[in-house]
Parts: C-alpha cells; sequence; structure tokens
C-alpha cells in the first residue's frame, strides 16, 4: 500500500493507468506470473536503449546477445503488457 501512495503521490497520471491495467488483467483472468512480468523489463529495458522502432525478432535477438532467452510467445506476451500499460505501441509489419 506504501508503494501505492507513492506512485499516486508522484505520478498520479502513471498510478491511474497501472490501476486500469491490474483491474483489466484482472478482469481477464490473472495478473502475469513473476516471469511474464521479469520479461516485459527486460523487453522495456531492450526497447528503451534501441531508441528506435524494432520488431519482436529484434528484440530477441538483442535478448539473446546479452544472454536473455525469450521464447516467441513469451515475448508476445510481454508486448501485449506493456502495450496495456501504454509503454509500446504495436505496429503491424510492412506487406502485412
Amino acid at each position: 500500500r506504501n508503494v501505492v501512495r507513492f506512485w499516486e503521490e508522484q505520478d498520479p497520471h502513471l498510478a491511474g493507468r497501472i490501476k486500469s491495467v491490474v483491474k483489466r488483467m484482472g478482469e481477464s483472468g490473472g495478473l502475469p506470473s513473476g516471469k511474464a512480468l521479469s520479461i516485459a523489463a527486460k523487453m522495456d529495458h531492450i526497447l528503451r536503449l534501441a531508441g528506435k522502432r524494432v520488431t519482436v525478432e529484434e528484440i530477441r535477438k538483442e535478448a539473446q546477445a546479452i544472454g536473455w532467452e525469450i521464447s516467441p510467445k513469451e515475448a508476445e506476451q510481454a508486448i501485449a503488457f506493456l502495450a496495456d500499460l501504454g509503454l509500446v505501441r504495436v505496429e503491424p509489419c510492412a506487406g502485412t
């Protein structure tokens, strides 16, 4: 509860978005596992380092280069989670 109060004071907009996502996840079958959250955090880290648009496959290759193994399914789930948080925008690939 202290963490929630902290973020409500520091960034009310972000706190509201997090609460909304957590509520939606609970309604749709539950919160992601600890592993899923870890993968999402790693992918977010890679995206911030890249500083440009990248594909899921590029993220997976970068993850492998630094010793992180992320399966295609795990990558898709993590991207969906980050998109729900509003941290990434998913766009169709050219030609699809």
